[in-house]
């Protein structure tokens, strides 16, 4: 009862907070009752690990130091579906020499390099230290109910011969191929990167926009594109854009043609449609809402090979959502140097595509598998790049992206999927 009684105190707070942002936004309807029909409910709050400090913790990183034995007990390997919502918890390794699965600086290729988390930084204020890094990319994930298989690179590169591992979506989704071309360096014959642009003005080439509300459209942002070949000759590829445009997904089908019941594809949306910013009046979410609804039943459904979506990837840019980007500093606060918990998270994401595999798309849809990343990454507000330093010289901790410490372990789910 005590149990309850806490979770309904944190929902109704939860929701007078949220209340009070949307009021301040100026949004149409401010009603109590309209905040709380858009939230539909609150989720369970998993428990954040503490960042304590610990003197003892080792200050230097072993360059591909071995992974941990995280399948270690005899749980059944977990089962991946549309309805599966992967729990668990984050503890320290039990091997000492785990601080990562590898130095990014030290080890990653060069078309897969990125902001170095694994560097300690002095500001002045809030220092990143070589204690709290290793602090953080000491932490292994346990599933509550199934064992995650460790990452086999030689299996990977086997698995995939004559195959291509398609990814498609957002910055964050990048962030996810430059993960994966550094864990399997050892089975890599080439790869390369660049921005989206000119000399790669034939791929995809053209401007392209999607709507936003009734009266507004924009300009999708092409970012990067990137691909590397293992050894067995498969093909691991990025596309990395803001908006999900239904035209540009054809054109870049088009690029990648002819698609096969062998290719696999990664997608997931969601960076640039936050949901509660200022001035925002919600068409972000209605957006969003839109637009992945046509991306599930008018091209997902058809794709003939198989399909992971990658479930959103929570921000903590502070508040109990997460997500109070652009709010005034007299509202909550100055921009944080470090990123912060969210009490609930931004599970409405989630749950919109969910609904969407269940109900309208379930027939059509029910190929599609749903890579369940998310809880697991709400769990760790400090494994953004802000709180390493991302952003900091700009004036604000970058609250979006993660260290790749957080993105191994999504390609640890992935691999558990695939393979």
């Amino acid at each position: 009862m005590m149990a309850k009684g806490t979770s309904i105190v944190i929902f109704l707070l939860s929701v007078l907070y949220l209340w009070a942002q949307i009021r301040a936004q100026g949004y149409a309807d401010t009603s109590l009752a309209a905040v709380t029909a858009a939230l539909a409910y609150v989720r369970p709050s998993p428990s954040v690990p503490a960042t304590t400090e610990t003197a003892s913790l080792a200050t230097a990183r072993t360059s591909g130091s071995q992974p941990p034995v995280y399948g270690q007990d005899d749980r059944k390997p977990c089962g991946f579906s549309q309805t599966f919502n992967m729990t668990g918890q984050w503890t320290k390794s039990p091997s000492p020499s785990f601080h990562g699965f590898y130095n990014m600086t030290a080890d990653c290729p060069p078309y897969a390099q990125d902001f170095d988390c694994q560097t300690p930084q002095k500001f002045g204020i809030n220092d990143v230290s070589a204690a709290f890094i290793d602090s953080q990319y000491s932490q292994v994930f346990t599933p509550d109910d199934c064992a995650l298989r460790e990452v086999d690179t030689e299996n990977f590169n086997t698995q995939m011969a004559g195959r291509r591992l398609l990814f498609l979506g957002d910055s964050l989704m990048r962030g996810n191929w430059g993960s994966l071309a550094c864990l399997l360096r050892d089975q890599t014959v080439s790869g390369s990167s660049s921005q989206w642009a000119p000399p790669n003005t034939d791929l995809a080439p053209g401007n392209f926009t999607v709507q936003w509300g009734p009266d507004e459209t924009r300009n999708v942002t092409k970012q990067y594109v990137g691909e590397f070949t293992l050894k067995s000759g498969g093909k691991v590829i990025i596309r990395d854009h803001s908006y999900y445009s239904q035209a540009l997904y054809d054109a870049i089908m088009a690029e990648w043609e002819p698609l096969t019941d062998q290719d696999i594809l990664v997608i997931s949306y969601g960076g640039w449609y936050p949901r509660f910013v200022w001035q925002s009046d919600q068409v972000c979410w209605t957006a969003y809402k839109d637009h992945i609804s046509h991306l599930f039943q008018d091209r997902l459904a058809k794709f003939p090979g198989r399909v992971i979506w990658k479930e959103y990837t929570p921000q903590h840019f502070g508040g109990p959502y997460g997500l109070v980007l652009g709010i005034p500093d007299d509202l909550v606060g100055k921009f944080q140097t470090e990123c912060q918990p969210a009490d609930v998270g931004e599970f409405w994401y989630d749950d919109y595509a969910r609904g969407l595999l269940n109900s309208t798309c379930k027939e059509d849809c029910k190929r599609i598998q749903v890579m369940p990343i998310y809880e697991m990454t709400r769990q760790r507000p400090y494994y953004h790049g802000g709180s390493f330093g991302r952003g900091r010289t700009e004036g604000s901790a970058d609250c979006k992206h993660y260290c790749n410490g957080m993105l191994d372990w999504w390609n640890v789910v992935l691999y558990n999927m695939l393979w």
